[in-house]
C-alpha cells in the first residue's frame, strides 16, 4: 500500500482547478474511503463537473498527473444532468423586471442541479442567479455584496407581481 494513492484526488484537484480569478467552475471533492480506519490502495474521488470541457481538460491531464506521482488513473462518468429549458414566460418575466429596475442582466445556462431544475418538470420555472465576488460561486469562498443580493430579490418580487392574478 503507498501512502501517496491516498493523496491522488488532491493532487488531481491542484492540476485541473480554476482560480477564482479565471471564473470557471471550480470542483469539488469528496474522497470515498473502504474502511474508516485505513488508508486503503485504491481511493475514490467524486468530482463533479458544470462544464463538459471541463470533464474533457480533466480526463486528458489526469493521467499524466497520476503517471508523475506514481499512481495508476481510471476514469468513469456515473451519472450526467443536462440542464432544462425553462418556461419563456417566467424567463420573461425575469428578463423585463431587471430592465424595469435598471439591473445588469443576461441570459446563462446554469447545469449545476438546483432545485428549480426539478420544479421545471411540474410547474412553470426561472432562475435569478446573481453575481458572486470574482465570479465564484458554488464554493466555500463564495462572497456576495449585500446590495447583489437585494438586486436579486427586487427582480425576484417585481417578476412576481407583474404575473401575479388576482383571484376573488
Amino acid at each position: 500500500m503507498s501512502l501517496r494513492t491516498a493523496v491522488i484526488p488532491q493532487a488531481i484537484i491542484v492540476n485541473t482547478k480554476p482560480t477564482a480569478k479565471t471564473s470557471k467552475p471550480s470542483p469539488k471533492l469528496g474522497i470515498l474511503k473502504e474502511a474508516r480506519s485505513e488508508i486503503n490502495s485504491k481511493t475514490k474521488a467524486i468530482i463533479p463537473f458544470k462544464a463538459p470541457k471541463r470533464v474533457d481538460e480533466f480526463e486528458e491531464k489526469a493521467p499524466q498527473v497520476c503517471a508523475d506521482i506514481g499512481v495508476g488513473f481510471e476514469c468513469s462518468i456515473v451519472g450526467q444532468f443536462n440542464p432544462p429549458a425553462f418556461d419563456e414566460g417566467c424567463v420573461s418575466a425575469v428578463r423585463e423586471a431587471a430592465k424595469e429596475l435598471g439591473y445588469s442582466h443576461m441570459d446563462i445556462v446554469s447545469g449545476a442541479g438546483h432545485d428549480a431544475c426539478w420544479i421545471n418538470d411540474i410547474a412553470p420555472t426561472a432562475m435569478i442567479m446573481c453575481p458572486c465576488e470574482d465570479g465564484l460561486s458554488h464554493n466555500e469562498a463564495e462572497e456576495i455584496h449585500p446590495e447583489w443580493a437585494t438586486a436579486g430579490a427586487n427582480v425576484l418580487f417585481q417578476a412576481v407581481v407583474e404575473t401575479a392574478e388576482i383571484v376573488e
